[in-house]
């Protein structure tokens, strides 16, 4: 990334790389390694809002939402995530070994979204 915020160009061989994770590298790259995921903060931090937690709670707009309250709500949005029966909240995470002839070891991520 470094290399890449300084301007360096693009190693001999780069598009070769591109098109082979588009056709028959990300076969590889999705199986090598298990589904793990990461959060999608910028989605779910829209969630966090007292109005949402009043609704999930059955809290009456008169009462003020506790901070024990949106723990709770916070931990169950975070545990759906988790679950990934919320493709809004997950999203796949991958990660594939490539060792050059020389030896040196790179890794290729990748982030998979269904939105």
């Amino acid at each position: 990334m470094q290399q890449f915020q300084k301007g360096v160009r693009e190693p001999h061989g780069i598009l070769e790389l591109y098109t082979w994770l588009e056709v028959d590298g990300i076969e590889q790259l999705c199986s090598d390694f298990g589904d793990q995921f990461a959060l999608k903060f910028g989605y779910i931090k829209q969630e966090f809002s007292d109005s949402n937690i009043r609704g999930y709670m059955d809290t009456p707009p008169n009462e003020q939402v506790t901070d024990a309250q949106r723990l709770s709500w916070a931990r169950s949005r975070l545990e759906e995530a988790r679950s990934l029966d919320d493709p809004f909240l997950a999203a796949s995470v991958y990660a594939f070994p490539m060792t050059a002839t020389s030896g040196k070891l790179a890794y290729i991520g990748s982030v998979v979204s269904a939105y």
